[in-house]
């Protein structure tokens, strides 16, 4: 029976932790999630996990940060541009033809141009383009100051996370060294027993104590994979 509590347990926490996983790697959360994994090759690249390196640029919450500061950059930029005076030149050619007889009309022409610039300044809005930039600026920096947060969590996330691999990594290793010692005892003591020197029950004890070391090294193997 408390096998199958377990076993009921594992099963549940797998599926939300299927559902944190889909969270942050940015899967739709309809969409299954088969995964692949051979514990062999996880035991060879136990030794590499620990060389891994923080990559901020791989979570989704901070590509997504950096994004919204680039687009409230260009929002400020144009609210900075919109505060300036504006500048720009016009250019006007006619054409008039005049004749006192309407029938020559057409044979004298009158042709007049113009060329001129227009300077304009935002007055009458000119408060409200200010208020416009300085909370586009805010909003900039609150961006800036939110991304330098995440990767302060991002970091003391990996800090952890990597610390709690190497310490469970220390453990694997030495319930690995449990089963070595407890292997040569049982092999000693079942050779002893061949020969009539052990008792049986040296055998059993050995014996058990070789089974514990063995589910002590699959927990903590566990626990590393975590």
């Amino acid at each position: 029976n408390n096998a199958k509590s377990q076993k009921t347990s594992i099963s549940n926490s797998i599926i939300a932790k299927k559902s944190i996983l889909k969270q942050l790697i940015g899967y739709p959360d309809d969409n299954p999630l088969p995964l692949k994994y051979n514990f062999s090759v996880m035991k060879e690249d136990i030794l590499i996990d620990t060389l891994q390196t923080l990559h901020y640029s791989d979570r989704i919450e901070y590509q997504l940060l950096k994004t919204n500061i680039r687009l409230q950059k260009l929002a400020l930029d144009y609210n900075r541009v919109s505060f300036l005076p504006s500048l720009s030149g016009y250019a006007h050619y006619n054409i008039i033809y005049q004749n006192d007889n309407y029938s020559s009309l057409y044979k004298q022409s009158f042709p007049n141009s113009n060329i001129g610039l227009t300077l304009s300044f935002p007055i009458l809005e000119g408060t409200k383009k200010w208020h416009n930039i300085k909370k586009s600026r805010l909003s900039y920096d609150r961006l800036v100051l939110d991304t330098l947060n995440l990767k302060n969590e991002m970091n003391a996330e990996y800090v952890r996370a990597i610390t709690d691999y190497k310490s469970n990594l220390s453990a694997y290793n030495i319930t690995n060294e449990n089963i070595n010692i407890a292997r040569d005892v049982y092999n000693t003591v079942m050779y002893q027993y061949n020969q009539g020197i052990k008792p049986y029950i040296d055998v059993i004890i050995s014996e058990t104590d070789l089974l514990t070391a063995q589910l002590n090294n699959i927990s903590s193997l566990i626990m590393l994979m975590n």
